[in-house]
């Protein structure tokens, strides 16, 4: 049960930085196409985390579209990867719970190391 949590622990993060960086780069390409309507010649820069990336490099041939899709995707899939965290907590918490249970239940101590 703890490395299925684990696993899916590092899932989540994985689909969390996708989704910021799509998301950020939607930001930026929203942000571009309003201030080119406006006549403005100035750039919008996202900074979400100093170790998260900031560009939109991978989705630069993307359109606005195409991101929107990719963000609701993603954070579906984002969703999903938390309420299987959560319940993958839980179940370790309960197996756990029943061990410790089963250690004392027949007379014999047990030691935590």
């Amino acid at each position: 049960a703890t490395m299925l949590r684990a696993t899916a622990l590092k899932r989540m993060v994985l689909l969390k930085r996708r989704w910021m960086v799509a998301a950020a780069a939607l930001e930026l390409r929203l942000n571009e196409n309003a201030d080119s309507r406006n006549g403005e010649n100035s750039t919008t820069i996202l900074a979400i985390d100093d170790a998260e990336p900031k560009g939109d490099a991978e989705n630069s041939d993307t359109d606005i579209e195409e991101l929107s899709s990719l963000c609701s995707s993603l954070g579906e899939q984002l969703s999903e990867a938390m309420q299987t965290v959560k319940e993958l907590d839980e179940s370790s918490k309960r197996i756990g719970s029943r061990l410790m249970d089963y250690c004392s239940a027949d007379g014999s101590s047990y030691r935590m190391s």
